[in-house]
Parts: C-alpha cells; structure tokens; sequence
C-alpha cells in the first residue's frame, strides 16, 4: 500500500514511542523524538508484517501483532540507566531479550473418528 508505517503508541508515561512497521520490526524511540532519522532500537520477532503495538498500564510491557503470521508477541520494558560523559542520567530504552515469544490461539482439537458399529 506504499507505506511502511502500520502502527504508533506513545507510552503512559510519555518516555518512550513504539513503531510497527512493515518489515518484521518493533521500533522503540525515546520521547519526545523530533529529529529526522532519529536513533532507535529495533527489535525482530514476527515472520510478517507487524500490524500494531500498545503499551500495557503501567508500561511494563508492550503486545505487538503480526500480520500473515498471526502471532501476538509480549516484549517486557528493560529501562536501563548509565552515566553520561556530561554526570546526566540518560535512558536507554529496550525491550527485554527472550521476552518476544510466540504466544498463538490454541488450534481447536480435530473432530473425533466415525463411529463404527459393531455387528454381532
């Protein structure tokens, strides 16, 4: 459809801006982001398209969706704090590693054999 862009949520507590695009990727950009081409990290998990993104409550994790693949993927919210060379405390945002696991609706059981009746 000539855009590579399906969905984008910011989270709860306006920190950090998830992005699901056409290319398997889950993006996550720090807020507010207001440069071109701004730095993020991206994360791979569906075999597809990634079809939407959205924040639990309390932004502890994030449920991202697949198109073809039909999967809905978990990713917990890692904040990680460092030092920066001026003594600011600056975030690095990701999404926790092991966390992007399948989880697919059960397919339903396959019906049960024919009955055959016994003849004496």
């Amino acid at each position: 459809d000539g855009t590579d862009i399906n969905a984008l949520v910011r989270s709860h507590n306006r920190k950090v801006i998830a992005l699901a695009d056409d290319f398997c990727k889950v993006h996550l950009f720090q807020f507010p982001c207001c440069k071109p081409k701004a730095p993020s990290h991206k994360y791979s998990a569906h075999s597809s398209h990634v079809t939407n993104v959205s924040f639990l409550h309390r932004d502890s994790h994030l449920v991202s969706t697949g198109g073809k693949d039909t999967s809905i993927m978990q990713w917990r919210l890692v904040e990680k704090t460092s030092l920066a060379s001026s003594d600011s405390l600056s975030l690095n945002l990701s999404l926790g590693a092991g966390e992007g696991l399948p989880h697919r609706a059960a397919a339903p059981p396959p019906p049960p054999p024919p009955q055959t009746a016994a003849t004496p």
